[in-house]
């Protein structure tokens, strides 16, 4: 890479955020007329319930004037007139404050009040509108702790509807915040998930149907359509396959990060950018383990791989399951062969298809969602990786010996693989290529794969290589995992990808080479500005995780001063954000060592099992010469659940450093087997024990 600074280079970075559609909608309700049918099943549907004024018809919970306390925080819900109010505990004291709207239904209901500066807060206590025999008719809180001070509180950034629920429960939303005023004016074409939420706006074709050139809505493809041929086990599809529905669905029914104007009509991939199936997100067998919203875990199933779409099973209106019992199933898994307990090894009264295929998993206390990868049951798998099996499901006194007794050990190279490459294990880098070049498999799994090899040389090697796959996600896999590149590297190979046809590798690719933008001759730095511009436009400053990640891009093209004010901004939005304050400190150390310090022990005291911050913390109480303490809050990183293989190395260092070498040798010992084959540990092992067996 040359190395020359760029002087005089202007970027202008995009940081303000607005969002909508203008006047193209017309409302769901321009709509019932010459669509009456489709009108009146979705009115009956949870997208109609998404969210509602909260009035005597969409108000669920017992506002009787009941006094209720949970964590210490006592409530008080009561109905004066038409008006539902609330009186608890605020950001300000006690207050009574009234109900705006309703949030969802079913099963569960959630309530909305506005707050200053037009911003919608959900509380954390929501109604359970199940029927009392399974629990509900009850007031109950989201989260099992609220400790003081949580960012979970409700008045907080994380409980705010603009920033993070406004586009999935509203229709046509632009969020117009004012960065200078810190306020909303948020508006919306319907107050729920309606027509338009899916077809696009239609005012363009009410116009034209009313003047007798119909413009067809987006969203309309029939898809494919299936079918048994005599004999089959599985019926076949004819017709073309059909994304689109998987768009439309996958927006709001998806763990995603929002990158681009919103609409329908348009490739996901230029509105969204799904998460992989990351740790924490996914079991390592591609299992949900935390709120992921459906698609992702459609996504790793035979049935989207053959082109099965979310219509295929719900009805586009209602979006309930066209057919109740495994009835839904044998549309295309035929009975005679499926619905036997020669394959089940149950009777249909004993347990249906989804059961064993869709084990529930519960969110937010009581609702329960069924896994979409549609995966076979497996204690064998769940004793080796300690992952859920449905079997448990129904037989919970029973031990896994007794489940495995029952099932087949099954291969499954993806789960086994991913647990390694979770653990950054080097020797399997090898066997992920092997299935990462296996068009048979998922795609979003080979990605998935791709993107969290530890990066060695071999694995970079396969980035490069991956570049050139068809498949955007592939791309966006091989980039996302050079960004961590040397920087010679990183500018050899994706300068060239800048105006790749998917957004999100450009993207990935603006974040790679933004660092190396002051090094760069004049014109490459100016032909990498619409991928920068691209980047920037892509974050949203309501939410602090973008203001962040603005603030870094910043700090990188030598802004140190505009880094550090949009830091304290978000930090401003959320006091507790982590990455802000440890970014924020990591800038202050040249200024003010001190200061740094400072901002880490508050981290340290927001997030006590943060390995990230006790490892930070550690390392300042390193340069402040306070090693005994320094040797404390490493070993405690050390021992935190997010810890990585550089936290033991610096660990044993510290250690060794204080003649503490046999604890030293325990904690490489201990770190090789969480994380196995790491060339570093190793050779510090040997340093300091050249015998060692």
């Amino acid at each position: 890479m040359k190395k020359l600074i760029c002087t005089g280079l202007l970027l202008l970075l995009a940081i303000d955020f607005a969002s909508g559609y203008g006047s193209e909608y017309a409302g769901s309700a321009a709509c019932k007329n010459c669509h009456q049918a489709e009108y009146d099943r979705w009115s009956k549907s949870h997208h109609y319930l998404a969210m509602l004024p909260a009035d005597e018809d969409s108000v669920r919970g017992l506002f009787d004037g009941s006094s209720l306390e949970f964590h210490g925080v006592p409530s008080v819900l009561t109905k004066r007139g038409d008006v539902f109010e609330v009186e608890t505990s605020t950001d300000k004291g006690r207050e009574i404050i009234q109900i705006a709207y309703t949030f969802g239904a079913y099963p569960l209901q959630q309530y909305l009040v506005e707050r200053e500066r037009g911003k919608l807060q959900a509380l954390n206590i929501a109604w359970d509108d199940r029927p009392s025999a399974s629990g509900g008719q009850r007031w109950y809180h989201l989260r099992e702790k609220l400790d003081d001070d949580s960012p979970f509180f409700w008045t907080r950034h994380l409980q705010n509807w603009n920033a993070g629920c406004a586009e999935c429960h509203s229709t046509g939303v632009a969020i117009n915040y004012d960065r200078r005023q810190k306020s909303y004016q948020t508006s919306f074409s319907d107050v729920n998930v309606g027509c338009e939420a899916c077809h696009g706006p239609g005012q363009h074709h009410i116009e034209t149907t009313l003047s007798g050139n119909t413009s067809a809505p987006v969203n309309l493809g029939q898809g494919m359509q299936w079918s048994y041929a005599a004999n089959d086990r599985i019926a076949s599809g004819e017709g073309l396959r059909d994304d689109s529905y998987l768009g439309m669905c996958g927006g709001c029914h998806s763990r995603r990060r929002i990158i681009g104007e919103l609409n329908p009509g348009k490739d996901f991939r230029e509105q969204y950018q799904i998460s992989f199936l990351e740790e924490g997100l996914y079991y390592p067998d591609g299992q949900i383990q935390d709120e992921v919203f459906v698609l992702g875990s459609f996504m790793q199933s035979r049935m989207y791989q053959s082109g099965v779409t979310c219509i295929n099973c719900h009805d586009a209106h209602d979006g309930k399951i066209k057919i109740k019992g495994n009835g839904l199933c044998a549309q295309c898994h035929s009975p005679k062969v499926f619905d036997q307990i020669s394959h089940a090894g149950h009777t249909r009264e004993q347990a249906k298809c989804v059961d064993c295929h869709m084990p529930e998993r519960i969110y937010m206390g009581i609702d329960a969602r069924r896994d979409h990868q549609f995966g076979i049951p497996d204690p064998h798998l769940a004793e080796s990786l300690g992952v859920p099996h449905a079997c448990a499901n129904c037989h919970a006194e029973q031990p896994i010996e007794w489940a495995k007794s029952q099932t087949k050990a099954r291969a499954n190279d993806y789960a086994y693989l991913t647990a390694a490459v979770r653990k950054f294990d080097p020797s399997q880098i090898s066997s992920a290529q092997e299935y990462i070049g296996d068009a048979f498999n998922p795609m979003i799994r080979r990605a998935t794969l791709l993107a969290g090899l530890p990066p060695t040389r071999e694995a970079m090697r396969l980035a490069i290589t991956s570049l050139q796959d068809t498949s955007p996600m592939m791309r966006e896999a091989a980039s996302r995992l050079l960004i961590s590149a040397p920087e010679e590297l990183r500018y050899q190979v994706l300068f060239d990808h800048a105006n790749d046809p998917d957004k999100s590798v450009r993207l990935n690719v603006g974040k790679a080479l933004v660092p190396l933008l002051t090094q760069l001759p004049l014109e490459e730095a100016r032909s990498l500005l619409p991928t920068v511009t691209e980047l920037t436009d892509s974050l949203r400053v309501d939410r602090v995780a973008d203001l962040t990640t603005l603030a870094s891009i910043q700090l990188q093209i030598g802004q140190r001063s505009v880094a550090e004010e949009i830091y304290k901004e978000a930090l401003g939005m959320e006091p507790h954000y982590l990455p802000a304050l440890l970014n924020l400190a990591d800038l202050k150390r040249e200024d003010d060592e001190s200061e740094s310090l400072a901002l880490l022990r508050r981290a340290v005291q927001q997030a006590p099992d943060s390995g990230a911050a006790l490892h930070s913390f550690g390392l300042a109480l390193v340069r402040a010469k306070r090693t005994e303490e320094a040797v404390h809050y490493l070993g405690l990183a050390f021992d935190q659940s997010d810890a990585i293989p550089r936290y033991a190395y610096v660990y044993a260092v510290a250690l060794e450093s204080t003649g503490e070498v046999e604890e030293a040798l325990s904690v490489l010992a201990n770190a090789l087997e969480r994380w196995p084959n790491q060339p570093d540990l190793f050779a510090l092992k040997a340093a300091y024990r050249p015998t060692f067996p």
